[in-house]
């Protein structure tokens, strides 16, 4: 059983058992590299300047009892070989003094009022979210919130997430206003210190609805989610055409007029990102560059457009089976924090209850059952007397 309400359990202490179970999802902030302001290298590394990764992350986790903290590209906390690969200078606390030294050389000014601007034009952020995930939904309002506080102008948006991450436009819907399955406003308690394969010692392991709505965002003063006004991409000036994932020219190019009301381009997107046992294909995936494809205009591209002419070679040596996977893998991961097409926040956890007398009815039910189904075992269940 999923429990939903961890403080009732633990006070049960030994009458049963808990297992901290990580999810086969990451969850990420994905920046689109392929359009828009943060096509430009200098402007996605100075939003992650002005970010607090580790607010983000307890929201979304809810204070670490949902999930547990992501520090690679690549690999899941829950995989066999996953260690942190953040280098020194990763998006981690609010760096304002760093965030003004890349705006200021992307073209960027700030105005009286604190806002960065180019050529009068306010810099403009917007923040998508999937519509049918409201914990995703207060990610998104946070970061838009830390933006603003780093004179970037930010709007939230929701949207499906079939189209949020695979169309240049979206159409805005309202967010899913479900229920939390937290019975009390604020975070759930932890249930203890996780002991489940594959994750660091001390993760949170307390269940907790990854998806559901916590307590209202005034206490950032931030509104609910909203549509923003529909704004289109920018394409690169005259003559100096740039590939996606690299810095552009020395100022970067002034916003176009506005898009038709049919969609909105978002920029900086809540994510999921799925744990594959394949790490070549699930790198090539994420973060290779769409192959030709005969008589197809726009072929399939990963959900943040990146596309790396330098880093490609070694995604296709990686997914060909070459020898040096773990160089490789080094190599990308490197790549990847300098181009910040993501920043990975956390693994969702939930926790496997059960009891004594379930466990001998099911024949203990495991951790990997909750992807592969209740009733794998069923064929070794057994009847249990009634009392």
């Amino acid at each position: 059983t999923l429990f939903p309400y961890p403080t009732l359990f633990r006070s049960l202490d030994n009458a049963v058992r808990r297992l901290p179970v990580p999810q086969p999802i990451v969850v990420q902030l994905g920046m689109r590299t392929d359009q828009g302001v943060l096509s430009d290298l200098r402007v996605r590394r100075a939003v992650g300047a002005l970010l607090n990764r580790d607010t983000l992350i307890g929201i979304g986790t809810g204070g670490g009892n949902g999930g547990v903290r992501d520090d690679a590209q690549l690999l899941a906390p829950s995989q066999p070989g996953y260690q942190s690969t953040a280098p020194p200078g990763a998006p981690s606390h609010p760096d304002p003094a760093l965030a003004a030294t890349l705006l200021s050389s992307a073209g960027y000014q700030r105005d009286a009022t604190g806002h960065w601007t180019l050529l009068g034009t306010p810099l403009t952020v917007t923040v998508g979210a999937p519509a049918n995930r409201p914990r995703f939904t207060e990610i998104a309002q946070e970061a838009a919130h830390e933006l603003r506080a780093g004179g970037v102008a930010a709007t939230v948006v929701t949207a499906p997430g079939s189209a949020l991450f695979t169309d240049p436009t979206v159409v805005p819907t309202a967010p899913s206003s479900t229920p939390s399955a937290s019975p009390s406003p604020g975070p759930p308690l932890a249930a203890g210190p996780s002991t489940a394969p594959g994750l660091p010692p001390g993760a949170g392991p307390g269940v907790f609805d990854p998806v559901g709505p916590i307590s209202a965002h005034a206490r950032h003063g931030v509104p609910a989610a909203a549509p923003a006004p529909p704004r289109s991409t920018q394409a690169a000036q005259p003559g100096q055409p740039r590939q996606s994932g690299q810095a552009g020219p020395s100022a970067s190019p002034s916003p176009s007029p506005p898009a038709a009301a049919s969609g909105v381009s978002v920029d900086l997107e809540v994510q999921p990102r799925a744990v594959g046992a394949d790490l070549a294909s699930t790198a090539v995936s994420n973060y290779g560059c769409p192959p030709g494809m005969a008589g197809v205009a726009q072929p399939a591209r990963n959900p943040t457009g990146f596309c790396s002419a330098a880093l490609q070679p070694t995604l296709d040596a990686l997914l060909g089976g070459a020898p040096g996977a773990a160089a490789a893998s080094a190599t990308i991961e490197a790549q990847l924090w300098q181009r910040l097409p993501v920043i990975p926040l956390f693994q969702i956890v939930t926790t496997l209850v059960s009891t004594p007398a379930g466990d001998h009815a099911t024949g203990t039910l495991t951790a990997g059952q909750l992807t592969t189904g209740p009733f794998a075992t069923a064929p070794r269940w057994q009847p249990t007397p009634v009392r």
